[in-house]
C-alpha cells in the first residue's frame, strides 16, 4: 500500500496513523535554512548541495534510510502512548 494513500485514507487505523504524524512532526515554521531564509519557500530557497547522485539506486537507498529513521520516531512515540496508557 503505497504511503500517500496512508495518508489520506480514511479507514480508522489509517486515521490513528494520521494523528500519530501530527503529533511528531514539527510546524514548518520552526524550520530555518542556514542563509537565515524561511524554509519550504521554493521562492527563498537556495541549494546548498548539488544533487550529484551518479547511479539512481542510490536515491533508493537514501529513501530506505529515511524510512527506518520513521519507523524509529514512530515507536518512540507509540512507546510513550503506551506508557501513558498503563499509567492511566
Amino acid at each position: 500500500m503505497p504511503l500517500s494513500s496512508v495518508l489520506k485514507g480514511s479507514k480508522p487505523n489509517e486515521k490513528e496513523f494520521q494523528l500519530i504524524l501530527r503529533e511528531i512532526i514539527l510546524d514548518k515554521k520552526t524550520f530555518k535554512t542556514i542563509s537565515g531564509r524561511k524554509a519550504f519557500f521554493k521562492i527563498e530557497y537556495e541549494a546548498l548541495v548539488p544533487y550529484d547522485l551518479v547511479k539512481g539506486y542510490n536515491s533508493t537507498v537514501i529513501g530506505t534510510a529515511f524510512d527506518y529513521l520513521a519507523r524509529i520516531m514512530l515507536a518512540r512515540v507509540v512507546k510513550k502512548i503506551e506508557l501513558n496508557l498503563t499509567q492511566v
